[in-house]
């Protein structure tokens, strides 16, 4: 399967393997890793009404849950039998959607499939660069047990092709070219000298593609996912020298796959004469990670926040730290659209609202705790892009098409109150809601304070062409 050796064949996303607790397992099932190639066998549309199973057939659902969930096990799906041959040795397609990856997936191995293609609905986000699909295996089961999977976008005529159980090849003997000006890379970091004009690559030995890299704001360290899931931590001192590195995680919970919009994994910090680090879990859980990373070369874990305030697992936004390293401000992306609805008084949903965490005292054993929550003016649907902090303890957090609002977290009056806000320079065309989650792409997005000018920040402003976006062009476009 080339993703682009012709224009009917859509754009390809990664799958995971997942154990029980999270664990990344290796494995040569997905696209880019299987080591032989499944040559021309029959692609069959799933009918899961044949099999008991619950929705719309082509959905593919054992029963209808939602698509957050961990999904069943092999053996709770062995009253699901298809008739003889309806799957059989063939490619078993199914569009994403009213139930988890895994349940479509082990479905179609229930079936006797020789693969599973997996295909967003036309409705979906189109062309979503951080998409993957999550496959979880529960106690006792084993990657021997499973198939070869692909994930693609949708597309219509590749989708019709396949009613009529087109023969599909994946694996590296297709025996296509890759698109022109196509070059592999050397892997990786590529750092730029200003004065010379020069680039020159570090590391290209120890690991190829990057997940992402942040660097520490507190000491001259760059933070590296590798596209093996490994948490490397890179000495950026003496960049024309090298970037030597100088600490290694293995499967670090902050290299996990992130939901969209959410830019923040590591959060370096110093206080007291210590320097921290909290990990955000990438996963769907919310949940933080904080050690002591004072000697590099060990790593020790002083605490752990369960972030189950607006909702029990998913979620959780951006998380950073103020200028002191005292504090931590987490927001949220789940919106009352999804974070869900609660009783009270106050006019606030879930998702509205910015956490902030008191760190003092950690090398004594102290747990971070909730000392500040700030209710934030947002309308039905938006999230807080980004926040950020400056030295005199006010933050700015965006809000999308909401715009922006100032908060302060010092020791006065206002403390833990938005004292400021504005929203008419980003306003844009109105977006209808039938796509309702284009909002989070116009308006206010990310929040850079000035680090010569307190109180002076940089914003951000993402417009939207409303009539291209509604014509079918992807936001990526």
């Amino acid at each position: 399967l080339c993703a682009y050796c012709s224009p009917m064949i859509p754009r390809l996303y990664p799958v995971q393997f997942r154990s029980k607790n999270g664990a990344l397992l290796e494995n040569k099932l997905t696209l880019y890793s299987l080591e032989e190639t499944i040559h021309a066998v029959e692609g069959r549309i799933i009918d899961s009404s044949l099999a008991g199973g619950e929705g719309a057939p082509e959905l593919g659902c054992p029963k209808l849950e939602s698509e957050e969930s961990f999904g069943p096990m092999l053996g709770e799906l062995m009253d699901k039998d298809f008739p003889t041959d309806h799957l059989s040795n063939r490619w078993c397609v199914v569009q994403t959607g009213k139930c988890s990856i895994t349940a479509k997936y082990k479905l179609c191995i229930r079936g006797g499939a020789r693969g599973v293609l997996l295909m967003d609905p036309p409705d979906a986000v189109a062309e979503d660069e951080d998409k993957v699909a999550r496959i979880n295996l529960g106690e006792g089961e084993s990657l021997s047990s499973m198939i070869p999977v692909v994930y693609v976008a949708h597309n219509s005529s590749f989708w019709a092709s396949l009613q009529s159980e087109t023969k599909i090849s994946v694996g590296p003997g297709v025996g296509r070219r890759p698109r022109p000006g196509y070059a592999i890379s050397k892997g990786g970091i590529r750092a730029y000298n200003a004065d010379t004009g020069q680039w020159r690559t570090y590391n290209e030995h120890l690991f190829g593609a990057v997940q992402w890299f942040e660097q520490s704001r507190v000491r001259e360290l760059l933070f590296v996912c590798t596209g093996s899931y490994k948490l490397l931590a890179l000495n950026i001192s003496d960049p024309d020298s090298g970037l030597p590195v100088v600490s290694e995680m293995s499967d670090s919970v902050a290299c996990r796959r992130n939901p969209l919009f959410r830019d923040y994994h590591v959060v370096d910090f110093k206080q007291q004469g210590h320097y921290y680090t909290a990990l955000v879990d990438g996963s769907v859980r919310n949940e933080i990670y904080v050690y002591d990373t004072s000697k590099l070369s060990s790593w020790r874990q002083v605490a752990k926040v369960d972030a189950d305030w607006e909702h029990g697992w998913y979620g959780m936004g951006q998380v950073v730290a103020s200028h002191d390293g005292s504090k931590l401000l987490i927001t949220w992306h789940c919106s009352t659209l999804y974070c869900g609805q609660r009783d009270g008084s106050s006019g606030f949903q879930p998702g509205e609202r910015l956490y902030i965490l008191g760190l003092d005292g950690l090398s004594d054993g102290t747990e971070p705790h909730v000392i500040g929550i700030v209710d934030l003016p947002m309308s039905k649907g938006s999230i807080v892009r980004d926040v950020d902090c400056d030295s005199l303890d006010i933050c700015l957090a965006s809000m999308s098409w909401d715009g922006i609002v100032a908060i302060d977290i010092g020791g006065g009056m206002n403390r833990f109150r938005v004292i400021a806000q504005h929203s008419a320079t980003f306003h844009g065309d109105e977006v209808p809601e039938s796509a309702a989650f284009a909002r989070m792409a116009t308006g206010a997005q990310k929040v850079y304070p000035s680090p010569k000018s307190p109180g002076k920040f940089f914003v951000e402003r993402w417009s939207l062409n409303v009539s291209c976006f509604t014509d079918g062009a992807p936001l990526s476009h």
